[in-house]
This record gives structure tokens, C-alpha cells and sequence, in this order.
């Protein structure tokens, strides 16, 4: 693993990941599939579901050539490598229809392109199979973690594991992966509710950071940054929160973001119809930092992000409004 004088991690050419261990580095269809897979996330970033589709599935592909040692003249098709690794592992069968509808999408997105009709239901197979069908095979075939919890599920902090021995299995830097896992929990939660027409918010996180890794390389820190953090910012940003509360006509409790971090930024309202004396639902809200939304009838949605926040707020909220609930 090699470190750059910013502070960025760049193995072998990927920058999201942190370590490439040693005895995987002989697997030439590995770090390709490396390379998809950072590919693939960078075009979820960039709202590019289809594409996101189908460098996801080319990460599957590699990863099951680089397991089976196999030749750059080997042509097997990745059905045959699909069936061939269902029957003869273990590999839990709930995978063998889903993976099979990702694959022949992938197969129709690439033979005669996409539209926008296709960016939801890209979008969903990412996160209900894509992703996890990738996680699950690069531990299973390789003993390597994109979940660094999966590898220490007693460590309340990756940084606790910084001496354990094997830590370097743990793949990805850990912001990355925390804000894979984050999406993939989401859509597993939400992603089957019809009242929901939009997933996006469920790869907000891992988007949010990894667009700041695109802005970074295509903008020096100086452009990126010299015209935020001024008075004229501070006033703006001031500004829209009194306009946020305006416009939630006071019914709103300011967290931090939970895309962006940012400190006092996310406005959420409070659901006056859900909530009581006893417990607080929120509605909608927004960030005036990074612009990120939830729209109302969100069914649980922006309670479930902003958790544990909310929790801890409730006892200052229930006071502050009580009154009116």
C-alpha cells in the first residue's frame, strides 16, 4: 500500500481501496475487477445507473476468473462461470435467481443501450444484488472484506483494528465501504416500498463522498474550497437557515447532515400529524450545505437517517413543541 504526500491512498492504480494484499496481487483478473467495481461506484456517483450496472457485473467476472486462475485467452461466457460456481459452492441460493435477472440485464443494456427508464431499475439491481453479490464472492473466493465490521463485528471503530493482525484483508478505506454498506442497507429496508418512486437517496452517502473524490482531482483545493469558507458564505448560509425555518413555518430541528456531516445544516421538519407528546416524526428536509433532500411522504425514511441524531434530540424537541402536539 502506498501513500501520497495529500493523504490519498492509491494501490495498483484504485483509489478508494486501501490495501492490496500480497498474496493476491499474482491474480491479474482481481485487481481488474478491483478496477470495475471502483469504476462502478464512481458511475453511481455520477448517476450513471446503467453503466454502473454493467462495470458491477464485469467486477463479478473477473473475480471469478481470478479465483479460478484462468488464462486472458479463456472465453468462457459468465453464465457458464455463474452456474459453474452455484453448483459446486456454497454460495447461498438466494443469489442464483436475482444474480440471473442482473446479468441479462446487463446483457440488454449493452446490446441496445439504456434511457432514463432504465435508471431506477439499474439503480435497485445495483443495490439489492450488484453490490452485494460482489461483497459476498470477493470474501467467500478470497478472504477479503469491502465490510471491514464483517472482518471485527465486535470493533465500534475500524481505527480500533490499526494493529490486528490480518487488518489489511479489510480492503476498502473505511468511509467508503461504511457508506457502501449504508446504501445496500437502505435499499434492503425501502427499496420494495411502491409508495418510494426514487432510490436515490439510498447511495446518497457513498455518491456524496465519492463525487468529492472527482471534484478533488478535477479542481485544485484552492478552486474547490477559496470561495466557501469566507463571510459572504457565512452570511448565505445563515440566511438559508432562516429561510428553512420560514419555510417549515417554524416546525423544523436543525441535525447534521447525514450525507455531507456537516454541522447545524440539515433542516428537518417536524410531521405534525405522526408525531405526539411522546415521540417525534419528521416529514421532509434539507441540507444547506450540500443541497441534499428528502421529500415529504417519505415513509420513515429521513427517521431512519438521521439516526441515532434524532434519538438524542427527542427529549429537546418533545419539550420545545409539546405545547403544540
Amino acid at each position: 500500500m502506498s501513500e501520497n504526500s495529500g493523504g490519498s491512498y492509491d494501490v495498483k492504480g484504485l483509489n478508494l481501496f486501501r490495501s492490496f494484499p500480497v498474496e493476491a496481487q499474482g491474480d491479474g483478473p482481481l485487481l481488474s475487477s478491483f478496477q470495475a467495481f471502483e469504476t462502478s461506484l464512481y458511475l453511481l456517483a455520477l448517476r450513471r445507473y446503467p453503466a454502473a450496472l454493467i462495470s458491477c457485473v464485469n467486477a463479478w467476472e473477473s473475480a471469478i476468473k481470478a479465483f479460478h486462475k484462468m488464462s486472458p485467452d479463456d472465453k468462457t461466457d459468465l453464465y457458464v462461470l455463474l452456474d459453474d460456481i452455484f453448483n459446486k459452492h456454497k454460495i447461498p441460493r438466494r443469489y442464483r435467481e436475482s444474480v440471473t435477472k442482473v446479468r441479462l440485464k446487463r446483457n440488454v443494456l449493452v446490446h441496445y443501450g439504456a434511457s432514463p427508464s432504465d435508471d431506477q431499475e439499474s439503480l435497485g439491481l445495483i443495490l439489492k444484488t450488484g453490490f452485494p453479490f460482489y461483497i459476498y464472492l470477493i470474501r467467500y473466493f478470497f478472504d477479503l472484506y469491502l465490510d471491514w465490521k464483517e472482518f471485527a463485528p465486535n470493533a465500534k471503530d475500524f481505527y480500533e483494528l490499526k494493529d490486528h493482525p490480518g487488518s489489511e484483508k479489510c480492503v476498502l478505506i473505511p468511509a467508503y465501504g461504511d457508506a457502501l454498506i449504508q446504501a445496500v442497507d437502505l435499499y434492503t429496508e425501502f427499496g420494495a416500498n411502491p409508495l418510494i418512486k426514487d432510490k436515490e437517496f439510498c447511495c446518497a452517502k457513498i455518491a456524496y463522498l465519492i463525487s468529492g473524490d472527482i471534484k478533488e482531482k478535477i479542481f485544485t483545493a484552492q478552486e474547490a474550497f477559496s470561495d466557501v469558507w469566507n463571510e459572504e458564505w457565512a452570511k448565505f448560509r445563515d440566511s438559508r437557515g432562516r429561510l428553512m425555518q420560514e419555510y417549515f413555518d417554524e416546525w423544523a430541528w436543525v441535525f447534521d447532515c447525514p450525507i455531507c456531516r456537516s454541522g447545524d445544516s440539515f433542516y428537518g421538519e417536524i410531521d405534525q400529524h405522526r408525531s405526539t407528546k411522546k415521540s417525534i416524526r419528521l416529514n421532509r428536509g434539507v441540507c444547506i450545505e450540500c443541497g441534499f433532500q428528502i421529500q415529504e411522504g417519505n415513509k420513515g425514511v429521513l427517521d431512519k437517517m438521521l439516526q441515532p441524531q434524532l434519538g438524542d434530540a427527542m427529549p429537546n424537541i418533545l419539550k420545545s413543541f409539546s405545547f403544540y402536539l
